[in-house]
């Protein structure tokens, strides 16, 4: 029995390695025991390739709105997408500190930094103490231009 409780977490351990797993028999004869089959499918999860994106922003303070605007670059890659969160602190006319957000996502397809802009309502009667950026995230997104220089790149190097 001890050894059937080893071979199966033995077995994901070993096929988590393994980029393109296929489906895996494994049998498995115990003294005294039935005979038993394991079968196991695992399936790769799609490479991404993260990338470190900075965000540049302003806000202001518009009676109930709070205004902002900035861009958004990378330098880890041409083409790339993500997202972040904009955080507003706010203190109402009784002293009491909220937190607002607002999830923002951006994309691009050259070099050039994202402009965004925009406003939340953050309500009446209260001082915008100050906004942050939180959880950005960026992933690099493959274009046809650059499986081309992939491309002419491998074809330089097989010369």
């Amino acid at each position: 029995m001890s050894q059937q409780r080893l071979f199966l977490p033995v077995a994901c351990l070993l096929a988590s390695f393994s980029a393109h797993a296929q489906a895996n028999v494994q049998t498995m004869h115990i003294e005294n025991h039935a005979e038993k089959t394991f079968t196991m499918t695992l399936e790769a999860p799609e490479h991404k390739k993260y990338c470190h994106a900075r965000v540049s922003f302003e806000y202001s303070q518009q009676n109930t709105l709070a205004e902002t605007s900035g861009t958004v670059d990378t330098r880890d890659c041409a083409a790339a997408s993500g997202q972040f969160m904009l955080s507003a602190r706010i203190r109402t006319d009784a002293g009491e500190i909220r937190i607002l957000q607002q999830e923002k996502e951006w994309s691009r397809s050259d070099d050039q930094p994202v402009n965004f802009a925009g406003e939340f309502e953050i309500g009446e009667n209260v001082d915008l103490v100050r906004v942050n950026v939180r959880g950005t995230k960026c992933i690099c997104t493959e274009t046809e231009n650059d499986d081309t220089v992939d491309q002419t790149q491998n074809q330089g190097d097989k010369e």
